[in-house]
């Protein structure tokens, strides 16, 4: 088993904006474990979520990053598959009227030989 991090950074997401990241995988993984991680000044619970791993969405509306926000012993553990060519499409959304947001998107992944 070979494992590998992948970072999805958010950028500055500015009071009240909304940012997309994606990320096309280059070969076939699982996903193992997620979280998020808060790289800047605002506090993360202001900020909600999109995820969707290949064709299947895993918010019905949008997930807050707080809960995601722990260590990797705690993190989020989905199991899923993702195909080579396969897309993970992260929406970040600052819901904070004030101050600019900045997450790192973590995914732990097993490459599948």
């Amino acid at each position: 088993m070979v494992f590998y991090f992948k970072t999805l950074n958010s950028g500055s997401i500015p009071a009240g904006g909304t940012v997309t990241k994606d990320w096309t995988a280059d070969k076939d993984y699982t996903i193992k474990k997620v979280l998020v991680v808060n790289k800047g000044t605002a506090t993360i619970d202001k900020v909600d979520l999109t995820i969707q791993f290949a064709d299947n969405f895993k918010t019905l509306d949008y997930v807050n990053a707080y809960p995601l926000a722990v260590d990797l012993e705690h993190a989020w553990e989905p199991n899923e598959p993702l195909p080579k060519g396969s897309r993970v499409v992260i929406s970040f959304k600052n819901n904070d009227g004030t101050n600019a947001a900045q997450v790192d998107f973590v995914l732990l992944l097993e490459a599948q030989y």
